[in-house]
């Protein structure tokens, strides 16, 4: 996309948020946003079919990014140590993406809804998950389903971008990966010292074990 086309594109998007946090999605008219925008309704239509098509590029858009920001340090896993460093640098990038486009996440769960940015993650859960357990022949204790492990897995990753978006305060990224590690590698319970057991201190492997 060139130079012109992106500062439109751009344009339109902050309108939208805007126009959504005023008005609500449903109410929000083409004019309303090329008004705001400061375009002309050619210029929208250039980028999009309509409103519903514009919402539905955006998420496509950031699920593109955060599907990238999973895939790029998917590898092989022998060790821990490998386990921990791939998954946190993967969980950072896909913390940045929910940061970077934190108005993008807005504007999906204003009008498409946490259900459907849930269901699109999970589809790339599924994918990626699948994959490994074919490819490195891993196993899942017989109890637990594939899927209920992907959707505890997904919905702790939504959680985590709507707090983001409610909360006032910043917090890294890197915090954040290093927090959903500590729970999924330790479960809730022993997570938060409920249940006594080895506790595995994922910055401490992480700190030791720099590639």
């Amino acid at each position: 996309m060139d130079r012109r086309k992106r500062k439109s594109r751009e344009a339109l998007r902050k309108a939208c948020l805007e126009l959504v946090r005023e008005k609500g999605f449903e109410a929000m008219t083409i004019l309303d946003i090329t008004t705001r925008a400061d375009l002309n309704r050619g210029t929208f239509y250039l980028h999009f079919v309509d409103k519903y098509d514009m919402v539905e590029q955006f998420e496509k858009e950031l699920i593109s990014k955060i599907e990238h920001a999973l895939l790029d340090d998917i590898t092989e896993i022998h060790t821990l140590e490998e386990l921990v460093h791939s998954r946190k640098l993967s969980l950072i990038k896909i913390f940045d993406c929910f940061q970077e486009d934190r108005d993008l996440l807005e504007i999906i769960f204003n009008t498409k809804g946490v259900v459907s940015f849930q269901q699109s993650l999970s589809d790339i859960a599924e994918t990626v998950f699948e994959d490994k357990l074919n490819r490195e022949k891993l196993k899942l204790d017989k109890h637990i389903p594939p899927e209920l492990f992907r959707i505890v897995i997904v919905s702790l990753m939504v959680s985590i971008a709507q707090y983001w978006l409610k909360g006032d305060k910043h917090v890294s990224s890197e915090v954040m990966a290093h927090g959903f590690l500590n729970i999924m590698m330790n479960g809730p319970a022993r997570a938060t010292g409920l249940i006594p057991g080895v506790y595995i201190d994922i910055e401490d492997i992480f700190n030791k074990t720099q590639y």
